[in-house]
């Protein structure tokens, strides 16, 4: 036992008063012989026991009333255990009792004895206070000395079994990740937990706390004054689409136990190793694999060794063998797609248990005042073992800056939150392109492959539309109303198409250049002007002798190489092409990445880039047409 204000319980003390009062005021009888008093003076024997009796009992009576005040004053605080009398105690208290008061009565019925009624009445008062005594002796025996021993074993082991009328306090954890909405019976799994948890709380022992948690991120876990306010909390608990891990909840869980532990030991003054509650957690969870950390990086296994008096509990509510249709892994074709072209939106269609042989996935855009609207029909999949990939096409008809919407299963199953699977792309106009070469024809099929055109002539929307000019009308074009500007293979340019161009990528244009043809002239492409723009500078052209190069992924972490390696066969076509000749380069700038190179024995560059102010230059080192005399001596394209 501690006491929060131990410095009071001098006032012990005072419980010597009533001693000396009584001392001091008892009273002393007179030597005055009357004849009248000698009838009292006969029955001074029989009556003196009494009255001592009498005079012991007030005595006791007020130290106690002194010692209670005292006790009550000093806030006396005791260790969590059961210290009310078990049933079993109650009756042997009441069973001692009993045989008390009927040992006196017989005793005094079988009394054969026929004296005087002054004697009879001494003898009655001499058996009832050894029937008391008796009966209070075998009350500690058999009662007290076992309370005592039992409310030692629970404070020596706090996991005693007979803690069971201890309060609690509990936090109660639930999984609400979106595999909790799975429905079985009519009822969700995280509708079932809450009835299981609100059963179970309210079966808890009188004075028990408890409080609510959730996976939410960020959520603070307070303990209720009582049960009910705990309870009526858990109606509120709603399915959140973006949980935390199971693990990291319980470690929080855990974390708030210990502080509330910590603050109740400090209030109460029990010490550090008592406490005035059995300390619990109740996981209520359906054991979804996604909702948990594995390996488990916070610790749970160690903070329960840590803190052994804690108690966990699993209530599990999941559904043995589920059945469930699922959409996964959304892909689009673009990220950013062109008004008047399509996108195709893809997913993945997983079974578990299911029966049906078909799945049925539409298409649904969402406008700005969120309505929904149906793209195309519904499109009808032939379910397969394990998953089966679905692709929709997307028309662009929106001149919206950004399209939103999702793919959604029909099919009607148990859980229906991994039934829809949303997106979002933006969508941008074609883009400007400028084509700079020394003659028109040297651009033509550059062009031609940006803006084909047979799309031009009919009118169809494509990514690019390309302007053509000559090098030399290029200082008379404004160059701000394109996106980007492509200068293919030019001789000669001179120190002012150099410093317009770096003023345009600066600005937050983009420069393709390209760098495949004998008639380059070096020294043109090495002034200070280029070498502020230029990745690279060209030196030369090198012949590959005894084979072709071909074009290979350089091991960054760029865009181009991720798009090559999630589609191997882009990569596969891109080893088609031969290459005869390469444009050798030097003073590659600091800031410059080589992207692709040719494969051969110096593993030359083949596509470099460079970010210059807010844009960024490109620059391939070899021709990218097939003119005879020109791109036909340096490559094989067809």
């Amino acid at each position: 036992m501690s006491l929060i204000n131990s410095g009071l319980l001098f006032g012990l003390v005072l419980a010597g008063i009533p001693v000396i009062l009584h001392m001091v005021m008892r009273a002393r009888p007179k030597r005055i012989e009357f004849p009248a008093l000698r009838l009292l003076k006969a029955k001074q024997a029989s009556n003196s026991r009494r009255m001592q009796l009498r005079q012991f009992l007030l005595l006791l009576l007020r130290i106690l009333v002194i010692a209670v005040l005292v006790l009550a004053v000093a806030r006396p605080s005791l260790p969590a255990a059961s210290y009310g009398l078990r049933w079993w105690e109650w009756l042997t208290l009441i069973a001692v009792a009993a045989m008390s008061i009927g040992g006196y009565y017989a005793w005094n019925r079988f009394d054969p004895s026929h004296r005087s009624s002054e004697v009879q009445r001494e003898k009655r008062t001499r058996r009832r206070t050894w029937c008391a005594g008796g009966g209070l002796l075998a009350a500690l025996l058999l009662t007290g000395v076992p309370w005592g021993l039992r409310v030692r074993a629970e404070l020596v082991d706090p996991h005693n079994s007979a803690m069971e009328n201890i309060p609690v306090a509990a936090v109660l954890v639930f999984d609400n990740s979106p595999s909790m909405n799975y429905r079985q019976d009519s009822l969700t799994r995280l509708e079932a937990a809450k009835e299981l948890v609100r059963e179970h709380v309210e079966q808890l022992p009188e004075g028990s706390r408890a409080a609510v948690a959730t996976l939410n991120r960020e959520e603070e876990i307070i303990f209720q004054a009582d049960l009910p306010g705990a309870t009526s909390t858990l109606d509120s608990i709603e399915i959140t689409s973006a949980p935390d891990s199971v693990n990291r909840a319980v470690r929080r869980a855990i974390q708030a136990q210990v502080l509330d532990r910590e603050r109740i030991q400090q209030e109460a003054g029990t010490g550090e190793e008592n406490d005035l509650f059995v300390r619990e957690i109740y996981l209520a969870t359906d054991l979804a694999e996604s909702a948990w950390d594995i390996p488990d990086e916070a610790g749970i296994r160690d903070l329960l060794v840590e803190h052994d008096w804690l108690r966990l509990y699993l209530i599990d509510v999941g559904v043995e063998s589920p059945v469930n249709l699922s959409l996964s892994n959304l892909r689009l074709s673009d990220q950013t797609a062109i008004s008047g072209r399509s996108v195709e939106v893809a997913a993945t269609i997983s079974a578990a248990g299911q029966t049906e042989t078909t799945a049925t996935v539409e298409l649904m855009l969402v406008d700005r005042h969120g309505r929904e609207t149906r793209v195309g029909a519904p499109h009808t999949v032939k379910l397969q073992s394990g998953s089966t990939n679905v692709a929709l096409e997307l028309p662009i008809r929106s001149n919206e800056e950004f399209i939103e919407g999702f793919l959604r299963l029909t099919n009607v199953d148990p859980l229906a939150d991994d039934n829809t699977q949303y997106f979002s792309l933006a969508v941008s106009p074609s883009l400007r392109v400028l084509v700079v070469a020394d003659k028109l024809l040297q651009a033509r099929q550059v062009s031609e492959a940006l803006q084909p055109e047979d799309a031009r002539r009919t009118g169809q929307t494509t990514l690019c539309q390309c302007t053509t000019v000559t090098t030399s009308q290029l200082s008379q074009t404004s160059l701000a109303g394109y996106d980007v500007v492509c200068l293919a293979n030019c001789a000669r340019p001179d120190p002012t198409v150099w410093s317009n161009l770096n003023r345009y990528v600066r600005n937050g244009g983009g420069l393709f250049v390209v760098a495949g043809n004998t008639a380059i002239s070096p020294p043109a492409w090495s002034t200070a002007e280029a070498r502020e723009l230029l990745p690279a500078v060209p030196v030369g052209p090198v012949r590959y002798l005894n084979e072709p190069a071909h074009l290979t992924p350089a091991g960054t972490s760029h865009r181009l190489e991720e798009t090559y390696q999630k589609n191997p066969e882009l990569l596969t076509e891109l080893g088609y092409v031969n290459f005869t000749r390469t444009m050798a380069v030097e003073s590659v700038a600091a800031d410059a990445r080589i992207l692709m190179r040719f494969t051969g024995p110096a593993e030359r560059p083949a596509l470099s880039e460079r970010r210059v102010g807010s844009g960024r230059v490109l620059m391939f080192c070899s021709a990218m047409d097939n003119l005879p005399g020109e791109g036909s001596d340096w490559n094989d394209l067809s």
